[in-house]
Protein backbone atom coordinates (compact mmCIF):
# COMPACT_ATOMS: atom_id res chain seq x y z
CA UNK A 1 0.00 0.00 0.00
CA UNK A 2 2.74 2.28 0.91
CA UNK A 3 4.32 1.41 -2.18
CA UNK A 4 1.18 3.01 -4.01
CA UNK A 5 1.28 6.28 -2.34
CA UNK A 6 4.83 6.44 -2.63
CA UNK A 7 5.88 5.02 -5.72
CA UNK A 8 9.33 6.11 -5.25
CA UNK A 9 11.33 5.33 -3.05
CA UNK A 10 13.01 8.61 -0.55
CA UNK A 11 16.39 7.43 -2.66
CA UNK A 12 14.42 8.31 -5.38
CA UNK A 13 12.50 11.16 -4.36
CA UNK A 14 12.79 14.83 -4.66
CA UNK A 15 13.94 16.71 -2.53
CA UNK A 16 11.97 19.39 -1.21
CA UNK A 17 14.64 22.35 -1.38
CA UNK A 18 12.44 24.90 0.71
CA UNK A 19 13.63 23.05 3.68
CA UNK A 20 17.33 23.89 3.42
CA UNK A 21 17.38 27.63 3.94
CA UNK A 22 21.44 27.29 3.07
CA UNK A 23 20.62 26.52 -0.69
CA UNK A 24 19.85 31.33 -0.82
CA UNK A 25 23.35 31.33 -0.44
CA UNK A 26 25.20 31.93 -3.55
CA UNK A 27 28.34 29.43 -2.95
CA UNK A 28 25.96 26.46 -1.94
CA UNK A 29 23.93 26.93 -4.72
CA UNK A 30 27.10 26.59 -6.73
CA UNK A 31 27.99 23.46 -5.11
CA UNK A 32 24.29 22.21 -5.88
CA UNK A 33 24.62 22.90 -9.31
CA UNK A 34 28.27 21.29 -9.57
CA UNK A 35 27.22 18.08 -7.82
CA UNK A 36 24.22 17.79 -9.72
CA UNK A 37 25.98 18.19 -13.04
CA UNK A 38 24.88 15.52 -15.41
CA UNK A 39 28.27 14.07 -17.56
CA UNK A 40 28.43 12.35 -20.27
CA UNK A 41 30.80 10.86 -22.48
CA UNK A 42 34.05 10.64 -20.82
CA UNK A 43 33.35 13.54 -18.51
CA UNK A 44 33.08 11.75 -15.34
CA UNK A 45 33.30 13.94 -12.22
CA UNK A 46 37.17 13.28 -11.98
CA UNK A 47 37.81 13.96 -15.56
CA UNK A 48 40.54 16.41 -16.27
CA UNK A 49 38.18 18.52 -18.08
CA UNK A 50 35.56 18.32 -15.54
CA UNK A 51 38.26 19.07 -12.38
CA UNK A 52 39.70 22.20 -14.71
CA UNK A 53 36.44 23.80 -15.26
CA UNK A 54 35.33 23.61 -11.95
CA UNK A 55 38.64 25.35 -10.90
CA UNK A 56 38.40 27.83 -13.52
CA UNK A 57 34.78 28.44 -12.32
CA UNK A 58 35.52 28.94 -9.12
CA UNK A 59 38.12 31.42 -9.30
CA UNK A 60 35.36 33.32 -11.82
CA UNK A 61 34.16 37.14 -10.10
CA UNK A 62 30.59 37.55 -9.27
CA UNK A 63 29.65 39.29 -12.50
CA UNK A 64 31.33 36.43 -14.09
CA UNK A 65 29.66 34.36 -12.49
CA UNK A 66 25.96 35.57 -13.39
CA UNK A 67 27.57 35.87 -17.21
CA UNK A 68 28.06 32.70 -17.26
CA UNK A 69 24.72 31.78 -15.85
CA UNK A 70 23.37 34.03 -18.82
CA UNK A 71 25.13 32.16 -21.24
CA UNK A 72 24.02 28.80 -19.62
CA UNK A 73 20.75 29.33 -19.59
CA UNK A 74 19.57 32.39 -21.58
CA UNK A 75 19.27 34.49 -18.42
CA UNK A 76 20.97 35.74 -15.31
CA UNK A 77 18.22 35.46 -12.94
CA UNK A 78 17.60 31.57 -10.67
CA UNK A 79 15.31 29.80 -12.50
CA UNK A 80 11.34 30.08 -10.61
CA UNK A 81 11.70 26.52 -9.23
CA UNK A 82 15.11 27.33 -8.17
CA UNK A 83 18.68 25.98 -8.63
CA UNK A 84 17.29 22.46 -8.32
CA UNK A 85 16.01 23.26 -11.74
CA UNK A 86 19.11 23.09 -13.41
CA UNK A 87 20.85 20.13 -14.28
CA UNK A 88 23.82 20.75 -16.34
CA UNK A 89 25.31 18.60 -18.99
CA UNK A 90 28.99 19.00 -19.33
CA UNK A 91 30.28 17.56 -22.58
CA UNK A 92 33.63 17.42 -23.34
CA UNK A 93 34.29 17.65 -27.29
CA UNK A 94 37.65 17.42 -29.25
CA UNK A 95 38.65 20.23 -30.67
CA UNK A 96 39.78 22.96 -28.66
CA UNK A 97 39.98 25.75 -31.44
CA UNK A 98 36.16 26.77 -30.76
CA UNK A 99 34.94 28.30 -28.04
CA UNK A 100 32.57 26.41 -25.78
CA UNK A 101 28.78 26.07 -26.37
CA UNK A 102 25.86 26.14 -24.49
CA UNK A 103 22.65 24.50 -25.23
CA UNK A 104 20.11 26.96 -22.98
CA UNK A 105 16.76 24.61 -23.52
CA UNK A 106 18.52 21.47 -21.97
CA UNK A 107 21.38 23.47 -20.09
CA UNK A 108 24.37 21.23 -22.01
CA UNK A 109 27.88 22.90 -21.87
CA UNK A 110 29.65 21.72 -24.85
CA UNK A 111 33.14 22.07 -23.54
CA UNK A 112 36.24 21.29 -25.76
CA UNK A 113 39.67 19.81 -24.29
CA UNK A 114 41.49 23.17 -23.55
CA UNK A 115 45.06 21.86 -22.60
CA UNK A 116 45.37 24.45 -19.89
CA UNK A 117 43.24 26.49 -17.66
CA UNK A 118 44.55 29.77 -19.13
CA UNK A 119 42.94 28.87 -22.22
CA UNK A 120 39.88 27.22 -20.68
CA UNK A 121 39.19 30.44 -18.87
CA UNK A 122 40.24 32.64 -21.87
CA UNK A 123 37.69 30.73 -24.28
CA UNK A 124 35.15 30.49 -21.72
CA UNK A 125 34.93 34.83 -20.85
CA UNK A 126 34.80 35.35 -24.43
CA UNK A 127 31.97 32.77 -25.35
CA UNK A 128 30.44 34.26 -22.43
CA UNK A 129 30.50 37.59 -22.63
CA UNK A 130 29.72 37.67 -26.37
CA UNK A 131 26.66 35.80 -25.65
CA UNK A 132 23.05 38.14 -25.62
CA UNK A 133 20.42 35.70 -23.50
CA UNK A 134 17.33 36.11 -23.86
CA UNK A 135 16.97 40.10 -22.97
CA UNK A 136 14.12 39.57 -20.56
CA UNK A 137 13.81 42.08 -17.74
Amino acid sequence: MNSRLHPMSRRESPILFCEYPFLFDPQAKMLLLRCDATRQGECFPDHPVIRTFWEVFHKLSLEQKKWFLKFLTGTDRVPILGMKALKLMIQSTADDSFLPVAHTCITQLNLPRYNTKEKLKYKLLQAVQQSEGFGLV
